[in-house]
């Protein structure tokens, strides 16, 4: 489907302009960048100011206005109807396109991007059945990790409270809905064994964002595993070290794991790409940015940053789900053009967009600023893009191991040059969560 805002560019800029330009953006279900005077431009309403809620409320609307993508279509509202800005951003969003945009704590955001700290549990949950929620990702270095919780484990009760008959209400104040520190006592239950309770304290701990790395032989093929979790300053560190790792191994075939990177920094996701694609992917346009009409003069390419650490591959297979969502995104779609990328699980969250906080008195808005399409021309990709390969995200397998159903997949791709036969259930998409709080995304699932 190609979008409106999608147009033809005939040069490429300076690659210092195009990278400077680049880099100052991000792309995630949550994302901020302290760098101003970038992309569309300061808003009129950005910077000083009172902190009283109508002057807030003014402020949001009138960025909406302004550098939204959408601005030509934003709904108009009363703004006294509006008790806090968070509420409002949301009603302001224009469907089907955005449901990302929204405003958070800008410390936090700053924390999350800069030194990948986060302030939660570290758990991700998923409801596989009416009546049944797993953990479906645990952060290594988290709370819940101290109790030796794993992935498919069930959640059973919450301070006592069964799943069955808990309500958000209770889970707001079991878990908290800001910066309190709470400390839930959790019924866990591991396969048939006897349920167990553990209680976890809610803390600040650093993300690991690149989770595991291996080679598996597979006949004569040596295949690397890349399991990536958020695009962080922090993690061009940990993609450097992993780059290099795979690399002194000889792999000729990549499996990126991407099924629960939600994104992150542009800059990030463009340097993994080019890491992947080395020489075949040098100089050429990683993706387009887009503006809105008020700001189409900013509009640029982004080059594929040179990389002396690279694979050199001419083809990579990516493991996603619906929690596959934009600088993620980015990487398959920027990625296409040159290298033969092969997609694996579900389809992806659907977020061709990019955001750069605005903040203000503490809080920050991240509202959509910019639309990506690749060096063909192709994005507008707002219902997700759909796996190549379709399977089964099964919580029971451990992540990374050969036998892993999206691993699997993979693996007999390349061994056969063809996708598995298997009977694939089609997700909707999941619902919508700020990657920065980390609530959300430890309640997701849970509730009915």
């Amino acid at each position: 489907m190609q979008s409106s805002l999608v147009s033809t560019y005939t040069r490429i800029l300076p690659k210092l302009s195009v990278i400077t330009a680049g880099a100052l953006l991000l792309a995630s279900c949550g994302s901020y960048d302290s760098e101003k005077g970038n992309g569309a431009g300061s808003s009129p309403a950005s910077g000083g100011g009172s902190c009283e809620l109508p002057e807030m409320r003014t402020w949001v609307n009138n960025n909406m206005n302004d550098y939204y993508l959408f601005s030509d279509q934003v709904p108009n509202v009363n703004l006294n109807d509006y008790a806090d800005i968070e509420t409002l951003i949301t009603d302001l969003r224009v469907q089907p396109f955005d449901r990302f945009s929204y405003i958070g704590d800008a410390q936090q955001s700053a924390a999350f991007f800069d030194e990948g700290k986060l302030f939660g549990f570290g758990w991700r949950l998923a409801r596989t059945s009416e009546t049944d929620v797993q953990f479906k990702l645990i952060n290594p270095g988290s709370p819940i990790a101290q109790h030796d919780v794993r992935r498919g484990d069930f959640l059973r009760a919450i301070n006592g409270v069964t799943l069955d008959v808990i309500t958000s209400e209770q889970v707001d104040e079991f878990f908290g809905t800001g910066d309190e520190i709470t400390s839930p006592t959790l019924t866990i239950q591991r396969g048939a064994n006897a349920p167990f309770n553990v209680t976890v304290t809610k803390t600040t701990f650093n993300l690991q964002t690149v989770l595991k790395t291996d080679v598996i032989q597979q006949g004569n093929q040596r295949v690397g595993y890349l399991h990536f979790l958020s695009f962080l300053e922090t993690s061009n560190a940990e993609l450097d070290s992993a780059i290099d790792e795979l690399a002194s191994q000889n792999i000729n075939e990549l499996v990126l794991d991407l099924r629960y990177n939600g994104g992150g920094r542009i800059s990030v996701a463009g340097k993994l790409a080019a890491q992947i694609g080395g020489n075949i992917v040098r100089d050429e346009i990683f993706a387009r940015f887009q503006y809105n009409t008020k700001y189409a003069a900013n509009n640029v390419n982004y080059v594929h940053p040179t990389q002396t650490n690279a694979l050199n591959l001419s083809r990579v297979f990516v493991l996603a789900t619906e929690e596959t969502c934009s600088a993620s995104e980015m990487v398959i779609n920027g990625l296409r053009p040159f290298v033969d990328v092969i997609t694996v699980g579900g389809t992806s969250c659907g977020k061709p967009y990019g955001t750069n906080g605005d903040e203000r008195c503490g809080k920050v808005m991240q509202a959509l600023r910019v639309s990506f399409v690749n060096s063909a021309g192709v994005g507008d990709y707002y219902e997700g893009i759909s796996a190549d390969c379709p399977a089964n995200d099964n919580l029971n397998d451990t992540l990374g191991t050969p036998t892993e159903a999206l691993f699997s997949s993979a693996l007999e791709y390349i061994r056969t040059g063809s996708c598995n036969a298997i009977a694939y259930r089609a997700k909707p998409l999941a619902p919508t969560f700020d990657g920065l709080n980390p609530e959300m995304l430890e309640k997701q699932g849970l509730l009915k």
